[in-house]
C-alpha cells in the first residue's frame, strides 16, 4: 500500500547514536520538527479516504507533518448515474450513464436480458467512453441489430448519435444526426420494417426520420410532429419517453411537463404516425391524477400494452391495451410496481421469468444507490436487482512510481482492478480522479478484492485478499491483461493484506491476515512461484495488514487491526534484523494501548524516521516519529502529529 523502498532518502541516524542525536523525532509531543533530525519531512501524505458508498471516496493529499489539507480529489471512478437501458437481440444490455465530468458513455453488460438472480454488476464488459465520442449527456437509447447500431439521444449535445455495436473505448460515432430548430432530444426508436427513426424533442415535438438507412439523417428530420388537441393547440410540453407500432401505425410518446411538478404528464397516441407531420390531433390523451404520470421519462411498448417509467412518482406503470384508447382520458394504470426514481425501461424478450420479464433502471440522488431492477410483466414483484453498477465502486489502496504516477487499486462488484493516475505526486489542487489516465480491469487479470499494492522496477505488486494470491503487473499493462506473475502459494490456508518489494534485495514482504508476515526472497525471479521462504509471526500479532521496510537499517514494520469491529486493539510491530528474521519472533517494540490511537491500522508508510499510520476506525492519519528507536513489549505511545481522515484507508509518500 506504500511507496516501494526508500529510493530517494537515506536514514542517516544511527540506531545506536539515536538518542544523542535525537531521531526520536518531536520530543515534546507537538507534533511540530524540533529541529535535531537528519532525515527531511517528504512533501505529502497522499492517503485514500473509504466510507460507506462509493460517492463519499477521496483521494487526499496532507501536508507530512500532519497540520494541512492540500487538496481532495473526488469522484474516483468516472460514472455518476445511469440514465437508459437498452437490449440486443441475444440479451445483452446496453446502459447510458453519466460521467462526473460533464461527459457521459455507453456501458454494455452481456446476458443482462437473462439474468435472474440478485447480482453485483460490478464494471461493465465494454465501455464506449471518451473525448471521441462526443457524448455530452446520453439519455434514451435503441440497440437496432438491424443497423448494427446502438442509437443514443444525446441530450446535452442536442444531437443523435449512432455508434458500431461491437464499438469499445474512445469510439468516434458512425453518425451524428442533426435535429434542428435549437432543440435537445431525450429519446429514440428505430423500427426497421418502417425504416423510421423516431426522436422525442424536449420543446414537445416528435422527430421522424424516414428512410433512415439510407441517409442516417444527415439532412435532419423528414417530419415535425407537434401533438395537438381539440382546436388543434398544442398540448406537449416537454416529450421523453416515444415508441412506435409498425403494424398499426401508431406512434406514442411520454410527456413529463414541469420536471418539478408531479401530476402533469402525460401519454400520447397519434395515429397515421407514418404520414403525420407538423400540428397532428392525438388519438388519445393519458393524463390526470388516476393516471399516475408526473414525470413518465421513459416507455416501452410490449404488445398493446405500455409500460412507462414514472421517475418522479417512483413507479413503473402499466397500461393495458393502450394501442385501444381513443379521446381525453384520466384512465388509471392496470398495474403498478414500487421503484425509486425508474428512469427507463425495457422488455427483456429472452430469459428473465417464464421467459420475458421488464428491467427498469432506478436513478435516485447520488451514484450509490443507482440499480437495474428486473420484475415480471404482471408488475406483481421485483425478482432482481442489479446493483454496484460501474467499473469502480470502492478505492482501496494507493502506490507511488520513482516518477510521481500514481496507482489505486479499487473494488468493482465481484471484480477489482488497478487505477493508474498520471503525475499525482504533483497534483496539489482540489480536483477529480474519475477513471484515471488507464486501467488494469478484466477475467484475465484475476484480480478479485485487490488490496495493498507497491510498485517496483516497472513492476505493480498488487495483495488480493479476496482471491487469496499475490499478483504482479507490467507498470505499462492496460486493460484485460494476463498477469506477468501470480502466486497463491500463500504457505498456508491465508490471505494478504499488503505487499512491500525492496528492489535492492529483490525481497518481496506480504503481510497475512493471520498474523504472519510472508518473506518472498528473489521475488522477480519466479514471482512468489515457490511460496514463502520465511513466515516471520510476531508475538502477539493478529491480523496483519500494513507493511514498510527500510533496507538501509533492516527494520519492517507492520501494522495489526487485530479485531476489525474493536477501535481499540491495533499494534505496530518493530522488527529488526529483518533479514533473517524467521518463525515465532519477539517485535524489538510494539506499540498498543488507548494512547496510540490505534484501532483499526490497515497501512503505514516510512520516510526514513516517521511512520505515517492510516487508522480506518478512528478517521484517523498517524504520524510516529523515531519510530525505529522504539523499544518494549506494549508501549503506549502516543502518535506525534494526527489529522482527520474519514475511513482512512492507505497512505503513501510523495518524495
Amino acid at each position: 500500500m506504500q511507496n516501494a523502498t526508500l529510493r530517494s532518502l537515506t536514514f542517516l541516524c544511527s540506531l545506536s547514536l539515536a538518542s544523542f542525536i535525537g531521531c526520536g523525532g518531536d520530543d515534546d509531543g507537538d507534533g511540530g520538527d524540533d529541529g535535531n533530525t537528519t532525515v527531511e519531512f517528504s512533501r505529502a501524505a497522499l492517503t485514500t479516504s473509504n466510507p460507506e458508498g462509493r460517492s463519499m471516496d477521496r483521494l487526499i493529499r496532507a501536508g507530512a507533518r500532519l497540520d494541512t489539507t492540500e487538496a481532495t480529489f473526488t469522484q474516483v471512478g468516472a460514472l455518476s448515474s445511469i440514465q437508459s437501458i437498452g437490449l440486443d437481440a441475444s440479451g445483452d444490455g446496453y446502459v447510458t450513464f453519466d460521467r462526473f465530468d460533464g461527459t457521459g458513455g455507453i456501458g454494455v453488460y452481456p446476458d443482462l436480458g437473462g439474468a435472474s438472480q440478485d447480482a453485483s454488476l460490478g464494471g461493465f464488459a465494454r465501455v464506449i467512453a471518451g473525448s471521441d465520442t462526443k457524448l455530452t449527456g446520453p439519455k434514451g437509447l435503441f440497440v437496432s441489430d438491424d443497423l448494427g447500431l446502438v442509437l443514443v439521444a444525446d441530450f446535452g449535445a442536442m444531437d443523435i448519435k449512432a455508434y458500431a455495436l461491437d464499438a469499445e473505448g474512445n469510439a468516434a460515432p458512425r453518425y451524428t444526426i442533426a435535429i434542428g430548430d435549437n432543440r435537445s432530444v431525450w429519446d429514440v426508436h428505430y423500427d426497421a420494417t418502417a425504416d423510421i427513426l423516431w426522436a422525442a424533442g424536449t420543446d414537445g415535438v416528435a422527430l421522424a426520420y424516414d428512410d433512415f438507412s439510407a441517409s442516417f439523417g444527415a439532412a435532419g428530420p423528414s417530419r415535425m410532429i407537434t401533438p395537438t388537441g381539440l382546436g388543434n393547440a398544442k398540448i406537449s410540453v416537454n416529450l421523453h419517453g416515444i415508441t412506435y407500432d409498425s403494424t398499426l401505425d401508431l406512434l406514442i410518446a411520454s410527456d413529463v411537463g414541469d420536471a418539478s411538478d408531479a401530476t402533469d404528464g402525460q401519454l400520447f397516441v397519434i395515429a397515421a404516425a407514418s404520414t403525420a407531420d407538423g400540428q397532428t390531433q392525438v388519438t388519445a390523451q393519458v393524463s390526470g391524477s388516476a393516471s399516475g404520470l408526473g414525470n413518465p421519462v421513459d416507455i416501452y411498448l410490449q404488445g398493446a400494452n405500455l409500460f412507462v417509467a414514472e421517475k418522479s412518482n417512483d413507479t413503473v406503470l402499466r397500461f393495458d391495451d393502450v394501442v385501444s384508447l381513443v379521446g381525453a382520458l384520466m384512465t388509471a394504470p392496470d398495474a403498478t410496481l414500487s421503484v425509486t426514481k425508474a428512469e427507463s425501461v425495457v422488455v427483456a424478450a429472452v430469459g428473465g421469468i417464464g421467459g420475458g420479464a421488464i428491467l427498469t433502471t432506478s436513478n435516485p440522488d447520488g451514484s450509490d444507490d443507482d440499480t437495474i431492477v428486473q420484475a415480471s410483466f404482471n408488475l406483481d414483484a421485483s425478482a432482481a436487482t442489479f446493483a454496484q453498477l460501474g467499473p469502480v465502486t470502492s478505492i482501496e489502496s494507493v502506490a507511488l512510481s520513482s516518477s510521481g504516477d500514481g496507482f489505486l487499486t479499487f473494488d468493482s462488484g465481484a471484480q477489482g482492478g488497478v487505477l493508474f493516475i498520471s503525475d499525482l505526486d504533483d497534483a496539489d489542487d482540489d480536483g477529480t480522479v474519475a477513471d484515471g489516465d488507464r486501467m488494469i480491469r478484466g477475467a484475465a487479470t484475476t484480480l478479485v478484492a485487490p488490496k495493498g499494492l507497491d510498485w517496483s522496477d516497472s513492476l505493480v505488486i498488487v495483495a488480493d485478499f479476496g482471491a487469496k494470491a499475490i499478483t504482479t503487473f507490467d507498470a505499462s499493462a492496460e486493460g484485460n491483461v494476463v498477469p506477468k506473475g501470480r502466486t497463491t502459494d500463500l504457505g498456508g490456508d491465508r490471505s494478504v493484506w499488503d505487499v512491500h518489494h525492496d528492489a535492492a534485495s529483490d525481497t518481496l514482504f506480504a503481510t497475512g491476515t493471520d498474523g504472519t508476515l510472508l518473506v518472498y526472497d528473489s521475488f522477480s525471479s519466479n514471482f512468489g512461484a515457490n511460496g514463502p521462504d520465511r513466515m516471520i509471526t510476531p508475538a502477539g500479532s493478529v491480523n496483519l495488514h500494513g507493511v514498510a521496510y527500510d533496507a538501509d537499517a533492516d527494520i519492517v514494520f507492520l501494522t495489526d487491526v487485530g479485531d476489525a469491529a474493536v477501535a481499540t486493539d491495533g499494534q505496530i510491530f518493530v522488527i529488526k534484523n529483518a533479514r533473517t528474521a524467521d518463525g515465532d519472533v519477539t517485535a524489538d517494540a510494539t506499540v498498543s494501548g488507548s494512547a496510540s490511537m490505534l484501532g483499526n491500522p490497515v497501512d503505514c508508510a516510512y520516510d526514513g524516521l516517521r511512520l505515517y499510520v492510516a487508522e480506518k476506525s478512528n478517521d484517523l492519519l498517524l504520524r510516529f516519529d523515531g519510530i525505529a528507536t522504539f523499544t518494549g513489549a506494549s508501549m503506549t505511545r502516543a502518535p506525534n502529529a494526527t489529522t482527520t481522515v474519514v475511513k482512512a484507508e492507505s497512505v503513501a509518500l510523495v518524495r
